[in-house]
């Protein structure tokens, strides 16, 4: 039985408090060692012990200082040390007197225990190489030296990771000159920035989980000086404990006094006891533990094999199994309608609304034949704007493949790690492909593309399918793009979408206000919304309020007030879509998970979910939608006043060494969101120097952010913007988009200067930032543009017959076509080069100085070709056919290797209906390439005629080639040189359906005796569902990259069926 004696738990024998042992059982408990706890490590040297602080102080003394000043502090000595012989020698003598210890016998009991996470302050290597020693330590320490590690990726690199705080540093990297061993008074504060994040973490945590100090005295300034908040009788925390072999009576009282256990015994002792206490089966190291065969076993074609451990545990931690049978969470359909979804249980239950899409990328993902050409590696890509419906069509897909076409799926974890080793096993034993959902790529690109780059390398069948926004795939998945076979647009939902949703709303009792209405009328109603998320359509259309009003409202009755705080707190980080860590929901508003599971759960159920992220090593919390955790944010603070001040508490909270914080802030911090928000500058500038505090003033995206700031708020001061990017260039002056953020910078000095030479210094200067050479980015090649255009701007304003305006204009406008050509081939799709574009267009066809420059330009010289084709431009522009092909056919016969001008006026005969101008172009598309260019265009439309003419030979042989092409996927299925009549409509055709596979036909065409293909993306759905095998049919035919399409397939038959 444990006693108390003098206020000090003696156990006699040794007893441990149960709520401790229960904590080590469970993985809950934080093991924070100090130099004690080393006592009794092993040396080559049979006579060396572990020094503990005393005994540190008189070796340093000795060796530096003579023997002398052995009456002060470890600090004041070390301190001493540097002076007398530098801080290289210093760190150099407690490398050489730590580095050859290793563990004693009892230190090989700590990696055999489950802990949340160790913490030292110790340098030595005694811990590492316990864990190393052991031949399966339960948990794989993650070492945390400085801020620069990022909690989550740091942790996903191994597999059953352990947060290792290396708080003062580590002889392995004491040559670092950010992070040096810590041992001097000036030391803490000089280096403490760089570990700051370290503490904040252990903070964080221990505001959670039980500390266990070990090898610590009271008296220990470093300690006390981190943990005061949490030495405190009223802070709500867990219960602490302090191991020693020796306690004052007056110092066990003063521990009690902080809410700290003080146990009298070794740490040998403590961790012996703990091992007879615990039986080893029962200590806790995640809930994988699974009895028989996992799920995926019946794939398995290896009989000799079976899947090891580690990847058990990976499905059963990281990745969903996709499977019929799997275990689900069940969901109300009018939840399920409200938004909120968990996993599988709406789509399981035939909830959802089945899109296009999803039968679009089974046909192209998971039918697909495995030929030798097919990419070992693929990534098929859901893009569209939010609440599209992108997660559900992907769940839908995931479902589709595995039940219908027993194909081997996996759905990763939002919190799960891709593991390289894990697939490589599981294809290997299979020997089948693979197919891995993927939600929400750009929190995770870089992890994403080492991971199929990875896959490439072993050999490994692998179809990833995604989904993402528009805008955050195109500025943050740049580096996924070589991966790419297809892209989809996921739009609003069509007409027969709607009627299938109002159907099962109907059928589950969800349709509201909708009830009363008659069909036709439900349909208009919600067509009326459905131009918004889905989700929000589904709440105004069911209860006839605005989307906003119903969110607000139901924050409102939220009760207790604690349980409304703590939603608000949420949907402020969450309506970036990233999971919210109780540890942080602790820190900021001191409501810690177990009083928001036993009181707050039911008040916030269906509203807010939390989860277990093993890498983060916490709890989580979502809104069920990051649109209603926006609107939360939006509608419920009432002033700017309030947001900005929820905004300042939240970013105090902060930990940016976790990947959610990380992007949490970023998004916050955002130069244009914050311009957006805050209508005064001031409010934005504090924001700022809150954000500096969590950084360092000296980071340079918080640097950037900041100016970009400056450059777009109305208030905002240009001078103050360009000293903030001096700064930040000063830092990380190889940053791309630094180098932008000061182009944009000039562009805008340039738009507000009257003076014309300094005008035109300024856009000098923003082309200069923007590498001509190399163009990464299209928002480069835009701001480009932007600034040529504006040039260009100014010179048509300028009075006609200026002294050299004529020759500097043309100039300009061939250095904006150049650009604009370069931009389209490697961003074809890009919104912003296709606005900026149209923009050109625009100011070019008002402005009669262009076209007179133009024309004046062509007659002096009509070999040249970028004016015709721009001439001939702007006569189409004014409908005037005959008068473009004149200026084509003149610059093609005095220049005749003019490939863009035969490509142009190849499309204007091609589509005229006069039959020899039709039987020309063909010769003119064959002129507009050569062999080995990137003139695609010119070699689609020369298939296309090859194909019109009766060639197919020919014209197969150049949509093969065409294949390889380095075009974007979309780019490559968007149909286009659609075949027309006269008049400009589609010529219909008809045909036979003679082969049909789920999602895609082959129509043998009556008037090309070919059979072409026919996508069920490109027809209507209603029409495209009452086709049948061998029916007559309807079609268009439009031209791909990959060779002529079918469309708009319509059977004729069908009516009277």
């Amino acid at each position: 039985m444990a006693q108390t004696k003098g206020g000090i738990l003696v156990q006699t024998p040794l007893e441990l408090p149960a709520a401790l042992v229960d904590a080590v059982r469970e993985g809950n408990a934080i093991l924070f060692l100090g130099s004690g706890a080393s006592i009794g490590a092993k040396h080559p040297n049979p006579q060396r012990s572990a020094p503990k602080g005393d005994d540190l102080k008189i070796l340093l003394s000795d060796k530096f200082l003579g023997g002398r000043l052995k009456d002060r502090s470890l600090a004041a000595v070390a301190q001493f040390c540097v002076s007398e012989a530098g801080l290289l020698q210093l760190q150099a003598y407690l490398k050489e007197l730590l580095l050859d210890f290793s563990p004693a016998d009892f230190h090989l009991l700590i990696p055999e225990f489950h802990w949340h996470a160790v913490a030292t302050t110790n340098y030595d290597l005694i811990i590492d190489r316990a864990y190393q020693s052991t031949e399966k330590p339960l948990q794989t320490l993650v070492p945390f030296i400085k801020n620069d590690q990022l909690v989550e990726r740091e942790a996903k690199k191994v597999e059953n990771p352990l947060k290792f705080l290396k708080l003062h540093g580590c002889l392995n990297h004491s040559n670092d000159a950010e992070a040096p061993l810590i041992i001097t008074s000036d030391q803490y504060v000089t280096f403490a920035q760089h570990r700051s994040r370290l503490f904040d973490m252990l903070r964080g945590m221990a505001h959670e989980f039980p500390l266990i100090f070990c090898g610590y005295s009271i008296d220990d300034p470093n300690i006390r000086t981190v943990l005061f908040d949490l030495f405190n009788a009223n802070e709500r925390r867990p219960q602490y404990y302090v191991v020693s072999p020796k306690f004052e009576d007056i110092e066990a009282r003063l521990w009690q006094s902080n809410r700290i256990t003080p146990i009298k015994a070794t740490f040998e002792t403590f961790l012996r006891e703990l091992d007879r206490q615990i039986p080893a089966n029962s200590r806790r190291l995640s809930s994988f533990r699974q009895s028989g065969a996992p799920s995926i076993d019946r794939f398995r074609v290896l009989a000799d094999r079976t899947y090891g451990e580690a990847t058990v545990q990976y499905l059963a931690t990281d990745i969903l199994h996709v499977r019929a049978g799997m275990p689900i969470e069940q969901v109300e359909p009018v939840d399920y309608y409200k938004g909120y979804d968990r996993g599988f249980a709406g789509v399981l239950a035939k909830l959802d609304v089945r899109r296009k899409v999803s039968d679009t990328v089974l046909v192209d993902a998971v039918l697909e034949e495995e030929t030798a050409s097919r990419k070992p590696v693929e990534l098929f890509v859901l893009k569209g704007a939010a609440g599209n419906g992108k997660t559900t069509a992907l769940k839908r897909t995931a479902w589709d493949a595995a039940t219908d076409y027993d194909a081997l799926v996996f759905y990763l974890s939002d919190m799960g790690a891709l593991r390289a080793d894990r697939f490589q096993e599981i294809h290997e034993l299979t020997n089948r492909r693979i197919f891995l959902i993927v939600d929400r790529p750009s929190l995770r690109a870089s992890e994403l593309s080492l991971f199929l780059r990875q896959m490439q390398t072993r050999k490994v069948q692998l179809s990833v399918i995604t989904a993402e926004r528009d805008n955050e795939w195109n500025t943050r998945c740049e580096a996924l793009e070589e991966f790419v076979v297809n892209s989809y647009p996921v739009r609003y939902l069509t007409d027969l979408e709607i009627g299938e949703l109002l159907e099962k709303l109907g059928t589950h009792r969800a349709l509201g206000l909708l009830a009363e209405m008659k069909p036709d009328d439900r349909v208009r109603a919600f067509k009326d919304r459905a131009q918004r998320q889905i989700l929000v359509a589904l709440h105004e259309a069911t209860l006839g309020r605005p989307f906003e009003e119903i969110v607000v409202d139901e924050y409102a009755r939220i009760t207790p007030e604690a349980a409304k705080l703590l939603y608000l707190d949420i949907c402020t980080l969450n309506r970036f879509g990233v999971p919210v860590r109780a540890g942080l929901i602790a820190r900021v508003s001191g409501i810690h998970f177990e009083e928001f599971e036993k009181e707050l759960f039911q008040p916030l159920e269906k509203i807010v979910y939390s989860e277990y992220d093993r890498y983060i090593g916490d709890r989580v919390y979502r809104a069920r939608h990051p649109h209603v955790a926006e609107i939360v944010f939006s509608e419920t603070l009432s002033n700017h006043e309030d947001k900005l001040n929820q905004i300042l508490r939240i970013l105090g909270g902060l930990n940016i060494s976790f990947s959610v914080d990380k992007e949490a802030f970023d998004q916050m911090t955002r130069g244009r969101v914050v311009a957006d928000t805050f209508p005064s500058v001031e409010m934005g500038r504090s924001l700022y120097r809150v954000a500096q505090q969590a950084v360092g003033q000296d980071d340079p995206y918080i640097l950037q952010q900041e100016a970009i700031f400056e450059i777009n708020h109305g208030g905002g001061n240009l001078p103050r913007a360009e000293k903030l990017l001096g700064k930040a260039e000063e830092i990380a002056g190889h940053d791309a988009s630094i180098q932008h953020s000061i182009a944009v910078l000039y562009r805008k000095k340039a738009l507000d200067e009257s003076n014309p030479l300094l005008r035109a210094e300024y856009r000098r200067r923003s082309l200069s930032r923007l590498r001509s050479g190399s163009r990464r980015h299209a928002y480069e090649v835009n701001t480009r543009l932007l600034v040529l255009i504006d040039e260009l701007k100014d010179m048509l304003r300028e009075e006609q017959g200026a002294s050299g305006r004529d020759r500097v204009l043309l100039e300009r406008m061939k250095e904006v076509e150049s650009e604009l050509s370069t931009g389209q081939r490697l961003f074809p799709n890009d919104e912003y080069i296709l606005t900026t574009e149209a923009n050109y267009r625009t100011a070019i066809s008002d402005n009669p100085n262009a076209k007179i420059a133009l024309e004046k330009a062509f007659r002096a010289n009509p070999r040249q070709e970028w004016i015709a084709v721009r001439l001939a431009n702007l006569y189409l522009e004014g409908d005037d056919v005959a008068s473009a092909k004149t200026i084509l056919q003149k610059v093609i016969t005095e220049h005749p290797t003019a490939k863009t001008a035969h490509f142009q006026l190849g499309v204007l005969q091609a589509r005229s209906s006069d039959v020899a101008e039709r039987r020309s172009a063909i010769q003119h598309f064959r002129s507009g390439f050569s062999n080995g260019d990137n003139n695609y265009d010119a070699q689609l439309w020369y298939g296309r005629e090859l194909f019109l003419a009766g060639d197919y030979a020919g014209s197969d042989s150049i949509f093969d080639s065409l294949q390889d092409a380095p075009i974007s996927p979309s780019a490559k299925r968007t149909p286009n040189a659609c075949l027309t009549d006269p008049g400009g409509a589609p010529t219909v055709f008809k045909g036979q359906v003679v082969k049909q596979e789920v999602g895609y036909v082959f129509i043998a065409s009556h008037q090309h005796g070919r059979d072409i293909f026919a996508h069920e993306y490109n027809s209507s759905r209603d029409h495209w569902e009452a086709i049948q095998l061998y029916d007559e049919v309807n079609f268009n035919i439009a031209f791909t990259f990959r060779g002529p399409m079918a469309m708009n397939v319509i059977s004729i038959q069908s009516d009277s069926r």
